[in-house]
């Protein structure tokens, strides 16, 4: 376990203890990810990309801190989120990946997940290999408008 500190804005400073996943198992899941969508997208380089494992309470306190942080009400009510047009509620999720918009991504997913370590990071992992946060953010841009 390593100490975290997530700072998403100076309100939003969240410290945790964590556990990495490896970037060889990281590396694994992006060639399967790959081989599955290559049909559709091309080919795409090993992105930057961290993962931990977290507790469910840590999980929360995260998409509630990127939630607010990011005015993403009219996206994620309290106690929910939406992925694929359906309200998913928090207490399901399993994993949740922070787009850091600098080219980096950072996937918490926790513990006592009802998926594999596997299935969770290859759903999250399609998320960046889909483009899908480019999606959101212009979305959140919009929005603002």
């Amino acid at each position: 376990m390593v100490e975290f500190t997530l700072e998403l804005d100076k309100k939003h400073i969240l410290k945790f203890y964590a556990k990495e996943i490896s970037q060889t198992k990281l590396r694994e899941i992006w060639e399967k990810v790959q081989d599955s969508w290559k049909v559709a997208y091309s080919e795409k380089p090993f992105p930057k990309v961290r993962a931990y494992n977290v507790t469910f309470r840590v999980l929360t306190e995260i998409m509630a801190a990127y939630r607010e942080d990011l005015e993403r009400e009219k996206h994620y009510k309290a106690g929910e989120r939406i992925e694929y047009g359906e309200v998913i509620p928090v207490q399901t999720c399993c994993a949740f990946t922070i787009d850091k918009r600098n080219g980096e991504f950072l996937t918490f997913r926790r513990t006592t997940s009802t998926f594999s370590v596997a299935d969770d990071l290859e759903h999250e992992l399609e998320h960046i290999y889909r483009n899908d946060f480019e999606e959101i953010n212009r979305q959140l841009e919009s929005d603002k408008k």
